[in-house]
């Protein structure tokens, strides 16, 4: 399905959706509250780098792991973690 731009005018209540939003253009408005929401907290990124550090050979540090769903050119939903 492309970007339905019906959303745009969506009651100010709450709304229940089900849908494969797949365009960015979905969130924009609150792409902010969004990438708020989905940040890890200090003590969890801590921990897993810990973690991570804890059970990696020295020589695999430098790899990139990049978790991405969507928009990559835009860099959205993307975490990357090298030590």
């Amino acid at each position: 399905m492309a970007y339905d731009d019906r959303f745009e005018t969506l009651p100010a209540r709450n709304v229940s959706l089900s849908d494969f939003l797949q365009s960015y253009k979905y969130f924009r408005k609150v792409e902010d509250q969004v990438r708020l929401d989905l940040t890890f907290a200090r003590e969890i990124l801590d921990s897993a780098r810990q973690w991570l550090d804890d059970r990696t050979p020295q020589k695999w540090r430098n790899v990139c792991l990049c978790l991405s769903h969507g928009a990559r050119d835009r860099g959205l939903n993307s975490l990357c973690y090298s030590s």
